[in-house]
């Protein structure tokens, strides 16, 4: 979801086959039609869904007990994003800008923010075996919190969260770009715990 050209596919493709394993996309979403476009050249895809993610899923939020629950079950309502049996690994990158601290007008305020709980309402409606969401480092200091409401969210259908921030430099890329992460495992699907990321220094 929200794909764009299709960088987190690639990234993904490359451990896949790193485990002698093939990445097949059986679903991009993404707005941008010509994203879209490049996405499919580039990575084995199923089907394109040229749309908004706020449009393809129906759910609720509500505090009980001072936690996030859904109100009903997520639902997925266009059949274009209706997949059988259950998807293995769900990835996503939400707009980011409404995070960033170089968006200087609806910084932290942006209603583009809300897109990280609509991932996660896609994630539990697909019955998304694993979910990974990748975002800018201040995601985790939006006004609405949507980090917290996505891990309580995903914990309360029954998802073990792991968070984590990355550095570039300190996975070997001469850059100081961070960028955090979000993966959820379902409990009752059988996946390896997520291995520790190893650092190392910057080569240039």
């Amino acid at each position: 979801m929200f794909c764009g050209a299709g960088g987190f596919a690639l990234g993904v493709t490359l451990v896949a086959r790193a485990f002698d394993r093939r990445a097949w996309f059986e679903r991009i979403v993404d707005a941008d039609a010509g994203a879209l476009e490049a996405h499919a050249r580039s990575n084995d895809v199923g089907r394109k869904v040229c749309a908004g993610v706020s449009s393809l899923v129906d759910y609720q939020v509500r505090r009980r007990q001072d936690r996030y629950r859904f109100a009903y079950a997520p639902e997925i309502v266009d059949p274009a994003l209706a997949i059988a049996p259950e998807v293995d690994l769900l990835i996503a990158g939400p707009p980011c800008q409404g995070h960033s601290n170089l968006n200087n007008h609806t910084r932290r305020r942006d209603p583009r923010n809300d897109l990280f709980i609509c991932t996660v309402a896609a994630a539990v409606a697909l019955r998304a075996k694993a979910v990974l969401i990748e975002n800018v480092r201040t995601v985790t200091v939006s006004h609405g919190d949507v980090v917290g409401m996505a891990r309580e969210l995903l914990e309360s259908e029954g998802y073990t969260v792991t968070e984590d921030i990355v550095r570039a430099d300190r996975l070997g890329w001469p850059q100081t770009r961070e960028r955090y992460f979000m993966a959820a495992i379902r409990s009752d699907a059988a996946c390896a715990p997520l291995p520790v990321i190893e650092e190392r220094e910057a080569t240039c």
